[in-house]
């Protein structure tokens, strides 16, 4: 979708427009003319019950009046908002940094969690040829932590993080100038040349430059598309440990897309990724147990999977417990259950 129009959505959406926030959470949820995401997704079924359910909003960060109504307001037409969210066979391409990855994520990985920056000593660490202190103060400049917020400061002290002899520093540097170019993050937008930081930092064994390659061939986004380049990316970032390209040849699979469809196949995917903890992946145990996909249909063990991946804070699963105790789906209907991931 051209971006005009999906900030036109986003408007309409905030100003109350309830087709609006159902299109934007559908668009989210199925990933049609968007990256998919579920967070926005949920983010978006939110708004449609805030709008379209009188008082239903209160109920979900609020305790329930009783057993049949949330502030007053039937639990069946609370429900019946979230249950939009039950997809047939979706799985979430990860958090966008921009397009494709994880902000938080690599925020996390990647802060010392030092707050009290001395710019004068990094500076002269960096200076002496210390990598670290390169990229710290690289970092420091592009986000304006402890000192002034200066791109041109950033990209000199990026470059010589990647020029040093520091293979682990140079491909983190290689990445965040990979995903300002993608994100047009103080750099003009540049696509192509986010592709050839993603490329630099693939070729030194980067499993996560290698799945922004895949998704980047796959979308024919700053390279022309190849799907058999893609593939091969996406294997290759699978076998180097990367979650998302895990997650990512599961719904190829899944889907159909590009390869042909094999249930079976993207079960391995899902549980290579659920079983190291990835709660996007366990949501899509729970999904293939759900439907029966490439195994035989199992409410049980996809409540299990469910519940690993709620308690580990994937939306999603929380949505599908709600609606199988609210609906009495494989187990016995509580709506007291059900309540409860209301308002986690």
């Amino acid at each position: 979708m051209e971006i005009g129009k999906l900030e036109e959505l986003k408007e309409k959406a905030e100003l109350g427009d309830v087709g609006a926030a159902k299109k934007l959470a559908d668009m989210y949820y199925y990933g049609k003319g968007v990256m998919q995401d579920y967070k926005k997704a949920a983010m978006y079924y939110r708004k449609v019950a805030e709008l379209s359910e009188a008082a239903a909003a209160d109920g979900l960060e609020n305790s329930c009046d009783d057993q049949d109504t949330v502030k007053g307001v039937p639990f069946e037409s609370v429900v019946r908002s979230f249950r939009l969210a039950n997809a047939n066979d979706a799985c979430q391409d990860d958090d966008e940094r921009d397009e494709y990855g994880d902000d938080d994520e690599e925020e996390a990985e990647y802060d010392d969690g030092d707050t009290d920056i001395d710019i004068d000593d990094l500076r002269a660490d960096a200076e002496s040829g210390d990598a670290d202190a390169m990229l710290a103060l690289a970092m420091a400049y592009h986000y304006g932590e402890g000192v002034e917020r200066d791109i041109s400061e950033a990209l000199d002290w990026y470059m010589e993080a990647v020029d040093s002899d520091d293979d682990s520093v140079a491909s983190k540097a290689m990445m965040f100038l990979g995903w300002m170019y993608l994100g047009g993050d103080g750099l003009p937008e540049d696509h192509a040349k986010a592709y050839d930081w993603f490329s630099k930092a693939a070729e030194i064994g980067v499993g996560e430059a290698m799945f922004y390659l895949g998704m980047m061939c796959l979308e024919g986004d700053g390279v022309e598309e190849d799907m058999s380049g893609a593939i091969e990316w996406l294997r290759k970032s699978a076998d180097a440990g990367c979650l998302q390209a895990m997650c990512q040849l599961g719904d190829m699979y899944s889907e159909g897309e590009v390869v042909d469809k094999n249930h079976a196949e993207a079960l391995r995917w899902y549980r290579r990724a659920a079983d190291m903890g990835y709660p996007e992946a366990m949501h899509n145990m729970g999904e293939a147990y759900f439907d029966g996909n490439g195994v035989d249909q199992d409410y049980n063990e996809a409540l299990e999977w469910y519940r690993k991946a709620a308690d580990a804070g994937e939306e999603p699963a929380m949505l599908k417990l709600l609606m199988m105790y609210a609906d009495g789906i494989g187990i016995e209907r509580d709506l007291a259950e059900a309540k409860k991931w209301l308002g986690r």
